[in-house]
């Protein structure tokens, strides 16, 4: 092909139909389904639930409630193990998670900043485990955001925003009773996904990702995976 004939394949009414095409096609990139509409499988737990984490080695879900936390088995769904938690002001609450490198320990904080760490092969506290170097400080629970000023409604440390993994373009907010996905790049809501169960209109769904899987709970207890499309 000569000059020419690149100069006439290119000519303006072309190139309307090229811009035209990829704007089409990054339109339907920026609204298509980020995740499922319905879970692909879902947990039992009691109580109402303020952050979800899984260990390391990925086969156990912790879920953190306003009555400690629980175990359960990423495989099969079952609770392996309900574990204590109570501050000094006999607050039972767990708002945030760690978790250590081999996958055998977890840490949980409560509202104003006490910490206990469970043996999650045994479901038992672990005495002295302040030389732990993966748990965090005093400082770091000063620096989740929460303070005694809080009222007993808030939840600072609850999962209410996550990039969706592998794309950075899209942002999941916990609203009430729904999760939305934005496109920062569209600047606009691509799905709502509508957590259904919950016990009020008021409910903050935590938003956590772990593998295929967009993990999140309802204050009525129920866990729900929903997959990554």
């Amino acid at each position: 092909m000569d000059i020419e004939e690149s100069r006439q394949t290119l000519k303006p009414t072309n190139m309307k139909k090229i811009a035209l095409l990829l704007a089409t096609i990054i339109t339907i990139s920026a609204s298509a389904q980020v995740v499922s509409s319905e879970p692909e499988k879902e947990f039992k737990c009691k109580g109402q639930i303020y952050v979800l984490g899984v260990n390391a080695t990925g086969d156990k879900l912790i879920a953190g409630t306003d009555d400690g936390a629980q175990v359960f088995d990423m495989g099969n769904g079952k609770k392996l193990f309900d574990l204590e938690f109570e501050d000094n002001r006999h607050d039972k609450a767990v708002f945030y998670l760690a978790f250590d490198e081999t996958g055998r320990y977890c840490a949980g904080v409560g509202r104003y900043g006490a910490r206990v760490v469970w043996d999650l092969e045994t479901g038992d506290i672990v005495e002295n485990a302040n030389s732990m170097h993966w748990l965090p400080t005093s400082a770091d629970t000063k620096n989740l955001g929460l303070n005694t000023k809080n009222a007993e409604t808030d939840f600072p440390y609850q999962q209410r925003e996550a990039t969706v993994p592998g794309d950075d373009d899209k942002l999941a907010t916990a609203k009430g009773c729904k999760i939305e996905f934005f496109s920062t790049s569209a600047y606009k809501v691509v799905q709502t996904l509508t957590i259904e169960g919950a016990k009020t209109t008021a409910l903050l769904p935590p938003v956590y990702f772990e593998g295929e899987y967009l993990i999140t709970a309802t204050d009525a207890g129920t866990i729900g995976f929903y997959k990554l499309q």
